[in-house]
């Protein structure tokens, strides 16, 4: 077993041209981290705009 931090980033979005009231749509991504620093480094970067590099699993981690 071990810990996990959870989070969720809104990646930017697109305007939709077609819509009138110019909205503007946008993805959420969820995410684990398990590295401590990582993780409040992540927090402390909240409102800004960071890079993300990141290792998807489909199955259970190795």
């Amino acid at each position: 077993m071990f810990k996990t931090h959870e989070g969720e980033m809104i990646l930017r979005g697109m305007g939709n041209k077609n819509s009138q009231t110019g909205t503007f749509s946008s993805n959420n991504f969820l995410f684990s981290v398990t590295d401590d620093s990582l993780a409040k480094e992540l927090s402390n970067s909240q409102g800004m705009m960071v890079e993300l590099h990141y290792l998807n699993y489909y199955n259970s981690l190795p």
